[in-house]
């Protein structure tokens, strides 16, 4: 397959949360030398510490030369992380079977995204994917697989890619909008009360900027949809995507 660093780390990390030393050498490795990562030796000590305690010899190697540009405090607090490692247990493995079994396993996270190519390729908000095992789209196809590309925790975006044809939602620069158009939400509230349709609110763009002109968003005026009722509030316009 392409080479991907990014779902690389993914699993990297995975495996090493839940303890498994081929996974916890990856992931020092990634951190001693900045690969998909910001170079971080503690971090890095910290998981080849853990996967060399557990005899793996690749783990002690790499260590080893960690070790040798670091300082002893930095060591130290290498140290105090790897012991208060606890594994995390791994989620049961679900079926891909039929909707009513994915409907079932009751999902931590519910969120709205909509499509930015006809391939596959969609934004939703990063806290609904953050720490997914398993990612699933509800479409008027039925349900399907996602994984997630890359997420942007600063800005609450997250990239996820579907396998199959789909119809994209166009996407256009934010100068071209001006004060007071139109601007409407369509989303999933709760579907636990609400059900799946889509809920469609409408309102304007109050201001071009937000919180102490901050031009990264929007705020705009729109009876959203809560629970089951309407609020009228400012809120920010997609973080960045608007």
């Amino acid at each position: 397959m392409t080479k991907d660093l990014n779902e690389a780390l993914k699993w990297y990390r995975k495996s090493a949360e839940q303890g498994y030393a081929r996974g916890q050498c990856s992931l020092g490795y990634c951190y001693a030398y900045g690969e998909g990562v910001i170079q971080n030796r503690v971090e890095a000590h910290r998981w080849l510490n853990l996967a060399s305690v557990q005899g793996y010899s690749l783990a002690k190697t790499y260590l080893l030369r960690v070790e040798e540009l670091m300082s002893l405090e930095e060591i130290a607090k290498a140290q105090q992380l790897a012991q208060k490692f606890k594994p995390r247990t791994a989620p049961e493995p679900s079926h891909s079977g039929t909707s009513g079994e994915i409907l079932s396993s009751r999902p931590s996270s519910t969120g709205t995204g909509f499509f930015i190519t006809e391939d596959g390729y969609l934004i939703t908000n990063e806290h609904v994917v953050k720490g997914a095992a398993q990612v699933r789209l509800i479409t008027s196809a039925g349900i399907i697989a996602a994984r997630v590309v890359k997420v942007d925790a600063a800005n609450d975006l997250a990239l996820l890619k579907a396998e199959g044809r789909f119809a994209a939602l166009p996407v256009v620069a934010s100068r071209a909008m001006r004060l007071g158009s139109t601007v409407a939400t369509v989303g999933f509230p709760n579907v636990g009360l609400q059900g799946f349709a889509p809920k469609l609110a409408r309102g304007e763009i109050a201001a071009l900027s937000g919180a102490q002109d901050d031009a990264r968003y929007f705020q705009i005026s729109v009876p959203v949809q809560l629970a089951l009722e309407f609020k009228l509030q400012l809120v920010r316009a997609g973080r960045g995507t608007r």
